[in-house]
């Protein structure tokens, strides 16, 4: 009995909407992130009120070749926000599908926080703050 299992697609959408408020101005945003972007990739979005550019994930250690620290050796904001304490300014509206992406992994690697009802992180339609 040599199986193999084989991938056959990913459980949710390719993208999710990501909401917050800028830092800068507080303006609130809204933007579509490529899934795969921000869980192996680096995903910068740019404040509709002042355009003010929010580094959001940086898989690839990125940011430290442009000369600012990003996130401390973590991967992405909800990573860094959870390492400040400040993990519960992270809203998650759904977290059905991110849990079943955690245990098929096809979401972040897990690593990076356990989230538990109440507590939160992105997910489509999620709320970002």
């Amino acid at each position: 009995n040599d199986e193999k299992s084989t991938k056959v697609g990913l459980v949710g959408s390719a993208k999710f909407e990501l909401q917050y408020t800028c830092n800068v101005c507080e303006t609130r945003n809204v933007n579509k992130v490529s899934r795969l972007a921000y869980t192996k990739g680096v995903v910068i979005v740019v404040c509709k009120g002042c355009m003010a550019k929010h580094l959001i994930a940086d898989n690839l250690g990125w940011s430290v070749d442009w000369g600012i620290n990003g996130f401390d050796g973590k991967k992405n904001i909800e990573e860094y926000l959870s390492e400040l304490g400040r993990g519960d300014e992270i809203n998650r509206v759904s977290k059905d599908i991110f849990h079943l992406e955690q245990m098929l992994g096809n979401g972040n690697d897990g690593s990076s926080n356990n989230i538990e009802d109440g507590d939160a992180s992105l997910e489509d339609g999620g709320v970002f703050e």
